[in-house]
């Protein structure tokens, strides 16, 4: 049996929020129809911050083709891709 080990959890950053975007995180984002819109959102800005802060790479496939043409998720790794 091949058991996959699970990834490394990320080092925790400490962020400080505003009480307005900590309220909609407590409140999951509300009920309205674009809470999961604004959740999307919420977490790739994170990532953003991530790279930019160095905690994280950015990803970029290695492939100019998938780069160039067929476009890529900032943050997202190859493998993650790869094993989807």
């Amino acid at each position: 049996m091949n058991i996959k080990k699970p990834p490394e959890l990320p080092k925790v950053k400490i962020i400080s929020l505003s009480e307005d975007v900590d309220a909609q995180l407590q409140d999951s984002f509300g009920a309205a129809a674009d809470g999961e819109d604004r959740f999307d959102a919420f977490c790739g800005a994170c990532g953003m911050i991530e790279i930019a802060n160095g905690s994280r790479a950015a990803g970029a496939p290695s492939d100019a083709d998938i780069r160039n043409f067929e476009g890529w998720i900032l943050g997202q790794k190859a493998e993650d891709i790869l094993s989807g």
